[in-house]
């Protein structure tokens, strides 16, 4: 019997030992770190937008062939943290197109004065605000009174 406590002891040490080891390496930061490296490109089409969801935020631009890796990374945090994600959010829907733009992948920004028929085509240019009604999208620059 004594033989019997000892051995669960020793496989209950070790799931907590596991568990532990686990929660420090899938860590917010590491999973945030692979987010950020996974902004790269060469042509647009390496380019995806995804979304990761809370904590790690809506519609993130990352190189396509990163994200199954970094989907993993997130359901071992998930597994590891679920006691300690407290988000006060959820993503409703994905914001613009993705575009590889100084090898790194950014959402599609559209012309100003152009209709879209799909306000999710391109983001705005800075500047400019997002005008939309049954015709479309336009992004028109406001003048501002001196």
């Amino acid at each position: 019997m004594k033989k019997w406590v000892e051995i669960t002891l020793l496989v209950v040490l070790a799931i907590i030992v596991v568990y532990l080891l686990a929660f420090f390496y899938f860590s917010r930061g590491r999973v945030d770190d692979a987010i950020h490296k996974a902004n790269y490109c060469s042509v647009d089409s390496d380019c995806k937008l995804v979304n990761f969801g809370c904590p790690f935020g809506c519609g993130t631009y990352v190189n396509i062939k990163e994200e199954r890796g970094i989907k993993e990374k997130i359901t071992f945090y998930s597994l590891t943290h679920q006691f300690t994600k407290t988000c006060l959010y959820e993503c409703l829907g994905l914001p613009w197109q993705a575009k590889c733009n100084g090898n790194t992948c950014t959402p599609t920004t559209c012309e100003a004065e152009k209709l879209y028929s799909n306000y999710r085509d391109c983001k705005c240019p800075a500047g400019s605000h997002m005008i939309i009604n049954e015709s479309g999208m336009t992004c028109i620059h406001l003048i501002q009174e001196k």
